[in-house]
Formats: C-alpha cells, sequence, structure tokens
C-alpha cells in the first residue's frame, strides 16, 4: 500500500479528487515499474525480417497489440495538445479528478463480503480492541 493517498496540506485535508488522481499516477507508475518484458514476442524478430530496415512498423498488428498492452493511459491526465483540450472546455486535471470521484460515488455498486468474511474482520478487531486495552 502506498501511504496518503488523497491527502493534501500534509495530511491535513482529504480529497477524493485527488484521491482517484492518486491512483491514476500509481498505475502509470505501475506500469512503468513493471518494464518491457524482454522475449520472443517483444523482440519481435520475425515482425523485424519481415518488415525490413526501412520498413513501417506502426502498421503492423504486433506493434499495435503491444503498444496497447503496455502503454500506460492514464484516466485523468489530458494528453492532447492545448488546442484539443480547450475545445474540450479546458479542463484541469483536478477538475477532471473531482468529476470521476464524483462519479464514482454516485454509480459504483460495492461488492458484498461474504458473511465468513466479515466474521474474520469482526473477530481481527475484537482482538486487536482487546490488545490495545491492555496496553493502557
Amino acid at each position: 500500500m502506498i501511504y496518503g493517498p488523497g491527502m493534501l496540506d500534509s495530511g491535513i485535508i482529504m480529497s477524493l479528487g485527488q484521491v482517484v488522481a492518486d491512483a491514476d499516477f500509481i498505475r502509470m507508475f505501475k506500469t512503468v515499474l513493471a518494464g518491457v518484458p524482454v522475449n520472443e514476442e517483444t523482440l519481435a524478430v520475425d515482425v523485424i525480417h519481415s518488415v525490413g530496415i526501412k520498413g513501417q512498423y506502426l502498421g503492423e498488428e504486433h506493434t499495435f497489440r503491444l503498444f496497447k498492452q503496455l502503454q500506460s493511459v492514464p484516466k485523468i491526465m489530458d494528453r492532447n495538445n492545448r488546442e484539443d483540450w480547450k475545445s474540450k472546455g479546458s479542463k484541469d486535471m483536478a477538475e477532471r479528478a473531482a468529476e470521476e470521484a464524483q462519479r464514482i460515488l454516485e454509480h459504483h455498486k460495492p461488492q458484498v463480503l461474504p458473511e465468513e468474511v466479515i466474521t474474520k474482520i469482526r473477530q481481527i478487531v475484537t482482538n486487536a480492541e482487546k490488545v490495545l486495552a491492555t496496553k493502557k
């Protein structure tokens, strides 16, 4: 777990929009940290041979498929140029993050935990409370 998602101003303020933005950053960091796998598929020697030295790789199905798998695609960061950004309302990342947080609050359907999991969690909390009470 990464400490502090959603925290602003040294943890004095909590922002749901910032939670969304932080989650976006974390997804991108995880993609970068995972690195690019080096194997037969990613080396694509067969594609290199078929396309050739002066060939165009961008049109190859292989390139398109791997690009989609390995590309970090943020949900709220805008990678458009300034003109496109302006034509779409000039919303900054904080505005898009707040809107996404609101959308999640309105539409998210949480998965219900099985009763045995709820019971186990309650047992853990009860035991922890007993331990903490004896330390006072």
